[in-house]
C-alpha cells in the first residue's frame, strides 16, 4: 500500500450493496427474525384480519417440522401450536410480498420437554394480506367487504354513476344460495335504488377490476335481489362474490356551477325521499348525508343559492334521522337532530325526533324534557302527547322493576304491586308496605353493610331517599 504523507486528506468512496433487517421477536436473543426479500405492499396485517401465506419450519438436521402452501389464515389464530407465537409476532410485522427467516436458538423450547426448536429454522412468505371493511350504513358490521383482488387506479365511483358489477357466487360461506340464478351481470346507476343495498354500498367503494366478497348478516333485507333470484334466503348469513368490471365518470358535482348544482341536490333530495317511501331507509339515509356532505362544501355559494342550500342542509339532516330512527340507530338519530337544534333550538321536528331517540335509548328524562319544548310550542300535537303516555308507562315500569330488585337484594319477598286480593287484615295480599315503611327497613338493610359500601349511593341507585337526621 502506499504511504500517504503526513498531513493529508483521505477521501473514500463507499457503495451500500446490500443489508440485512434483523429483529429479536421476544427480546431474548431466541428467535432472530431476517427479512430476506422485502416486501412490496403498502400495509402490515392486524390481529383478525385474513391473509395467505406459505410456511416451512425446520429443525437443525434439515427435517420438515410443519409446511403449509398458500394457506388461508386469521392473524392471530393458534393454528401453528409451538410456532404460533414466532409466526404472530413475525406477520405482524411484515408487509404484503415480504420474505422473512426465524432462527430459533439452541436454548428455544417452547415447553419445557419439547426440544424439536431448538436451533430450527421458520421460513415465512406473506402472499397476501385481505383488506376488510365495514361498509354498511349503520357501521355495525352487519356488511363486510374482503378485497380478494385490488382494483387498478385510485378513483371510484360516484353518486350516481352507472356502473357494470359481475356477481359471480352467493352461498351462506359453504353452500351455494338456494334460487341464486348466477353469475350475471348487473348494470344500474349508483344510489338509485335499482339493486340490493349489499350490491349498492359495496360498488361505491370499489375501484375498477377489483374483486370482493360481501359477508351480510342477516342476509335479509340487505341481499334481497331479484334479479339474482335471492328472494327467500333462509341462511344465517349470505356471501355474495362480486367484480366491479367498469364504471362511468362522471363530473365531481361540487365542481359544478351554481345552476347545475341547485339542479343535482334537489334531484338527489327527491331520489332519497322515493327510497324512504319504498322502506329503502339505509340508502335514503347514505344519500341524505351525501347531499349533506356535499353542501357543507359549497362555501362559495351566493345569493338564492347560498340561501337554498343553507335551507335543504337541515332539512337533509331531519330526514336523514327519520331513516336513522327506522333503523332503530337512536344514537346517531339524536346526534344528527342535536346538530340542527344548535342552529334552530325550536324546531319540532328535531325535538320529537331526539325524543323518539331518547326514549329508544331508555332515556326517559331527556324524552320529557324535548316533549314539553314541543307542547310548549304545540298544545295539541297528537303524536308528542301520545309519545309522553309511551315514556311515562315506561318509566313507572322501570322505578317499579327497580323497587322490586332492592327487595330482593334485601331478602324481602315481592309480589305484583298491581294485586289487589285483600288478605287477612283487609290490605291487599303480598303487596308492599307502605312508601315509609319500606323505606326505612330497606336503609336499614344498606346500613348494615355500610362498611363495605356506603349507604346514600345505593339508596340512590334503587330510587330510595335516604332520610337525614335533623340532629347535629
Amino acid at each position: 500500500a502506499p504511504l500517504v504523507p503526513p498531513g493529508a486528506t483521505m477521501i473514500f468512496e463507499i457503495e451500500l450493496l446490500s443489508w440485512e433487517t434483523q429483529e429479536d421477536l421476544f427480546g431474548d436473543g431466541l428467535a432472530i427474525k431476517t427479512v430476506v426479500k422485502a416486501g412490496d405492499g403498502e400495509t402490515k396485517p392486524m390481529r383478525g384480519q385474513e391473509v395467505i401465506l406459505n410456511l416451512k419450519c425446520t429443525d437443525r438436521k434439515g427435517q420438515v417440522l410443519e409446511e403449509h402452501e398458500h394457506l388461508t389464515h386469521k392473524v392471530g389464530d393458534p393454528l401453528f401450536g409451538p410456532l404460533s407465537r414466532a409466526v404472530v409476532t413475525s406477520l405482524l410485522a411484515m408487509y404484503e410480498g415480504e420474505r422473512a427467516t426465524v432462527a430459533f436458538g439452541r436454548y428455544f423450547a417452547p415447553t419445557s420437554t419439547d426440544r424439536r426448536y431448538a436451533k430450527a429454522t421458520l421460513e415465512l412468505e406473506l402472499e397476501q394480506v385481505f383488506e376488510s371493511r365495514d361498509v354498511s350504513a349503520t357501521q355495525d358490521k352487519s356488511l363486510i367487504k374482503k378485497v380478494l383482488r385490488k382494483g387498478k387506479g385510485k378513483s371510484f365511483p360516484r353518486d350516481t354513476s352507472k356502473v357494470k358489477l359481475h356477481i359471480e357466487a352467493a352461498s351462506d360461506g359453504n353452500a351455494a344460495l338456494y334460487g341464486f340464478s348466477g353469475p350475471k351481470t348487473l348494470e344500474f346507476a349508483l344510489g338509485n335504488g335499482d339493486v340490493c343495498d349489499a350490491l349498492e354500498f359495496a360498488a361505491i367503494q370499489m375501484k375498477a377490476g377489483e374483486r370482493a366478497i360481501l359477508t351480510c348478516m342477516p342476509p335479509l333485507p340487505q341481499c334481497l335481489e331479484l334479479d339474482l333470484g335471492l328472494v327467500n334466503i333462509q341462511a344465517r348469513q349470505a356471501q355474495l362474490t362480486v367484480e366491479l368490471l367498469s364504471f362511468e365518470s362522471i363530473a365531481d358535482p361540487a365542481g359544478l356551477d351554481s345552476e347545475a348544482f341547485l339542479s343535482h341536490v334537489r334531484a338527489r333530495k327527491e331520489f332519497a325521499g322515493d327510497l324512504y317511501k319504498r322502506d329503502r331507509h339505509a340508502l335514503a339515509a347514505e344519500v341524505y348525508r351525501r347531499i349533506v356532505e356535499l353542501s357543507a362544501g359549497r362555501s362559495d355559494l351566493q345569493g338564492e343559492a347560498s340561501t337554498e342550500v343553507e335551507k335543504l342542509r337541515p332539512v337533509c339532516q331531519l330526514n336523514q334521522a327519520a331513516c336513522m330512527l327506522k333503523l332503530n340507530q337512536f344514537s346517531r338519530t339524536r346526534e344528527l337532530c342535536s346538530e340542527v337544534l344548535r342552529v334552530d333550538e325550536g324546531n319540532m321536528k328535531a325535538l320529537y325526533r331526539r325524543a323518539s331517540a331518547s326514549f329508544g335509548l331508555d332515556d326517559y328524562t331527556a324524552a320529557l324534557r324535548d316533549l314539553a319544548k314541543v307542547l310548549e310550542q304545540d298544545a295539541g300535537n297528537t303524536d308528542s302527547r301520545r309519545l309522553v303516555s309511551q315514556v311515562k308507562e315506561a318509566q313507572r315500569q322501570y322505578t317499579k322493576d327497580a323497587r322490586k330488585t332492592a327487595a330482593r337484594m334485601i331478602g324481602e319477598e315481592v309480589a305484583d304491586e298491581d294485586d289487589e286480593s285483600p288478605g287477612e287484615d283487609g290490605t291487599a295480599e303480598g303487596s308492599f308496605e307502605r312508601p315509609e315503611a319500606f323505606r326505612i327497613r330497606v336503609l336499614a338493610k344498606l346500613a348494615a353493610l355500610s362498611a363495605c359500601l356506603p349507604v346514600e349511593p345505593c339508596a340512590r341507585m334503587f330510587g330510595l331517599r335516604p332520610r337525614r337526621s335533623n340532629q347535629s
